[in-house]
């Protein structure tokens, strides 16, 4: 997964998310997919907790921190943009989003 656990995590919490999670080890054992099917059903749970365009800045802000962490220097980053139009999210707005996040990181 691209998005830290910690900061789903905090997503989860900021949007009263899934009660039967109850903490964060629950939420990495989630992610320990079973087959191809079940990613799929993880990857559209996941999708319901990043809801605003400041969702999308802070977990890009925590993905370029991870990679900073890992000494990583560079990496193609993809996202699903029809995730973000069935919440009524414009994809160039998305992507601000995302460039708001990163630029946090962009002397690193």
């Amino acid at each position: 997964m691209a998005i830290p656990d910690e900061t789903l995590w905090e997503l989860i919490k900021k949007y009263n998310g899934d009660k039967e999670l109850g903490n964060i080890d629950n939420l990495r054992e989630k992610f320990k997919y079973k087959d191809f099917h079940h990613f799929l059903d993880t990857w559209i749970w996941k999708d319901q907790f990043i809801r605003d365009y400041e969702d999308c800045a802070f977990f890009a802000d925590a993905v370029a921190n991870d990679l900073k962490t890992q000494n990583i220097k560079y990496a193609e980053l993809h996202f699903t943009p029809v995730s973000f139009i069935a919440k009524g999210l414009t994809t160039s707005r998305v992507v601000e989003a995302f460039k708001k996040g990163f630029a946090k990181h962009a002397d690193d």
